[in-house]
């Protein structure tokens, strides 16, 4: 690269963790036609797998799935990989184990079903590809 050549922009890799095929499936596309690089896991247990394996950027995980949830996904996470990113999103309201777990209270969390520039816009915010303006 040229001295004063424009930086390419960073490739994020997310690991998209639910437990439902056609979430995956539909936020997987909006994260590609975005330029992220995209890992699907369908359990806790398999994001863990994918995660001693393959770099990984940001972790976006479902709350509510069988077996290990998001909450244990993210306390695993945090304890294993702290400097790991995490968000979190559900189709239901903010759980409040997750506003009640200094490790987890700090955690993004997006409401399902979201439009895909909320879903960029908190990406951008994990992944500090811009600086979020203070209030």
């Amino acid at each position: 690269m040229q001295p004063g050549a424009p930086t390419p922009p960073r490739i994020f890799t997310v690991l998209l963790v639910d437990d439902e095929e056609q979430v995956r499936n539909v936020v997987s596309r909006m994260l590609q036609r975005a330029g992220y690089c995209v890992w699907l896991a369908a359990s806790g247990s398999e994001a863990l797998s994918i995660l001693r394996t393959a770099p990984v950027d940001v972790v976006l995980s479902d709350i509510r799935m069988p077996g290990m949830n998001g909450l244990d996904l993210a306390r695993e996470i945090c304890r294993v990989w702290p400097w790991l990113r995490v968000a979190l999103m559900s189709g239901y309201e903010c759980p409040a184990a997750l506003e009640s777990d200094t490790r987890l209270s700090s955690l993004p969390f997006l409401t399902k079903p979201f439009e895909s520039q909320a879903l960029l816009d908190l990406l951008k915010v994990v992944t500090g590809e811009h600086a979020v303006p203070d209030p």
